[in-house]
């Protein structure tokens, strides 16, 4: 189950990348008004870069020949895995923001929660997923309730 949950949400990821591969891509509202099928007719035949840890050979196995063939017979989706240590991804995002780029090279970054923290920060993550995404029904966004400091608690 959790791998069908991640398997949706990476697709929509990689569906969304491919919608805003133009110099000026389409803001998160234009994306929401939009239905799943335009969202698929406008990623049609795109290229998506995936930046991710490559040092995990079941799962590069996984992206490379159940994901990548997949997505290009069924949503004519080329995607590339670019391997690369988490510090090195994060850096770029970091450098790519900080130049004032709108469009980056990363379309998509696999994070764990550990590196989640510093690009969510920097505020270069999408906040939510949008509704018209049939995979928005798996997967539920909710705030972790912060606790008081050690020393406010009783």
């Amino acid at each position: 189950m959790k791998i069908m949950k991640f398997t949706l949400l990476l697709l929509f990821c990689l569906i969304l990348s491919a919608c805003t591969q133009s110099d000026a891509p389409p803001s998160l509202d234009e994306i929401k008004d939009k239905d799943w099928d335009s969202i698929k007719e406008e990623a049609d035949g795109s290229e998506v870069r995936l930046y991710m840890w490559g040092g995990d050979e079941g799962i590069n196995e996984y992206i490379d020949e159940w994901l990548i063939p997949r997505l290009k017979e069924k949503y004519n989706l080329t995607l590339e895995r670019v391997p690369m240590d988490t510090e090195e991804i994060l850096q770029k995002l970091q450098t790519e923001q900080q130049a004032g780029k709108n469009t980056g090279t990363i379309d998509i970054i696999w994070l764990n929660g550990e590196n989640f923290k510093m690009p969510r920060r920097m505020n270069c993550l999408l906040d939510l997923l949008p509704e018209n995404c049939p995979a928005s029904m798996n997967i539920t966004m909710r705030q972790t309730p912060r606790l008081p400091p050690i020393s406010e608690r009783r």
